[in-house]
């Protein structure tokens, strides 16, 4: 069934009024101007066309990963946006010419590069940033663990079934049914996936997301001036270190101690980490927490991986090595509306579920979650985009 006038007429009013609340810089603008549009495109579109493009995603997803392991996507770039023909890329990178043209063809159909011409394409700004380690590492996580994954889904329902907290040894995750150990277990024992997953953070913790120290009056943790042996912010879990660079950064000469805590193998890889930085081993589920009294203990992106029942364990290490009246935990995360959840939060809910077995969580879920851990919640900063948020918890009385 075509669209009518009417529903076109109703859906730009709709788009018209998204457009307004985004120019006025309305929190949750952006996300909802994004939901309009998607909503009239489906209007237009029809159900049938709705489903197959849905059904014929993973077909993009896949010229991607041949465009990046080709070089094919790199040809692209390395010209900063002048046309190529696919027989020059063809002779630059080894691969057959009719091959080169209708990966591309299937790029630009999806504004992943530009066409200039008869099998003659550019890169654009989605070419560009594709090519960035960051963002070929997210490719290397969805593509070559996710497909697998997915390839599978059919075969454990009707099997064991999906776990999604698994209890026993024999409940598995979507990722250990299909690798036969946990994401991290597997991580560890795979380098190139380890190192495409740090690499991923980088981008998720990157320019895509906002900044803990822009959400969160970070200030406050330097206010009365750095005391000798004091340790102003805890990263636990923090990967190649951004965000304590960020503070450290942000409050130069005044940031007191900053300490980095990470698996041996993540901190194995780090160069160039700024001296105020102190390395220290840490595994949340293995070790007590090394650093006692700490101003803040900070968490991104580390308490969705799990579920409450391990989530649990976790905050309450860290509650043990807090300070009463002094310390207080961070956790920058995404806190989900009761209603109206956007595709990014919905959809990392999803990827939480399929590869480490986590979550993302309510502000109800998080109040109950840190009540049992000890703790009790102070306050919530989140972005003007509705994605990220800051969690301020404290020592319970």
């Amino acid at each position: 069934m075509s669209v009518t006038q009417e529903d076109l007429s109703q859906d730009l009013g709709q788009i018209m009024q998204a457009v307004e609340a985004y120019k006025r810089a309305e929190a949750g603008s952006t996300t909802q101007l994004i939901q309009t549009l998607e909503a009239m495109k489906m209007h237009v579109e029809g159900p049938s066309t709705y489903l197959a493009r849905m059904r014929y995603q993973p077909l993009l997803n896949m010229c991607v990963t041949i465009a990046l392991e080709t070089g094919i996507m790199k040809s692209l770039v390395q010209r900063s946006g002048s046309p190529v023909s696919s027989h020059e890329v063809s002779l630059e990178t080894g691969q057959d010419e009719v091959l080169v043209m209708r990966v591309l063809r299937q790029l630009y159909v999806n504004g992943v590069c530009e066409e200039s011409g008869p099998a003659t394409y550019c890169s654009n700004s989605v070419t560009e940033t594709l090519e960035k380690p960051e963002y070929r590492a997210g490719c290397t996580i969805m593509h070559d663990m996710g497909f697998s994954i997915g390839a599978n889904l059919v075969n454990q329902i009707r099997t064991t079934g999906i776990q999604m907290f698994p209890k026993k040894p024999s409940d598995k995750t979507p990722f250990h049914f299909t690798y036969g150990m946990h994401l991290f277990d597997h991580l560890k024992a795979n380098p190139e996936h380890k190192n495409a997953f740090d690499d991923y953070m980088i981008g998720r913790k990157g320019d895509i997301r906002s900044s803990w120290i822009d959400l969160y009056p970070a200030e406050k943790l330097v206010s009365d001036g750095p005391a000798p042996n004091t340790v102003s912010v805890v990263d636990v879990g923090g990967g190649v270190g951004t965000d304590l660079m960020n503070f450290g950064t942000r409050h130069r000469g005044n940031s007191g101690r900053l300490v980095l805590e990470d698996l041996s193998e993540t901190l194995e890889r780090l160069e160039g980490l700024p001296i105020d930085i102190e390395k220290v081993e840490y595994n949340f589920f293995t070790m007590e927490q090394p650093v006692k009294g700490a101003r803040a203990y900070f968490m991104h992106a580390i308490i969705h991986d799990w579920s409450d029942e391990q989530a649990r364990e976790i905050l309450q290490g860290t509650a043990r090595a807090m300070k009463k009246d002094h310390s207080v935990l961070l956790i920058q995360d995404m806190v989900l509306p009761d209603t109206g959840a956007s595709w990014r939060g919905s959809t990392l809910d999803i990827l939480m579920l399929m590869f480490p077995g986590g979550m993302e969580r309510t502000k109800m879920q998080w109040e109950s979650l840190l009540n049992s851990a000890g703790l009790e919640l102070c306050k919530v900063w989140t972005d003007a985009n509705m994605i990220e948020s800051v969690i301020e918890a404290q020592l319970k009385d």
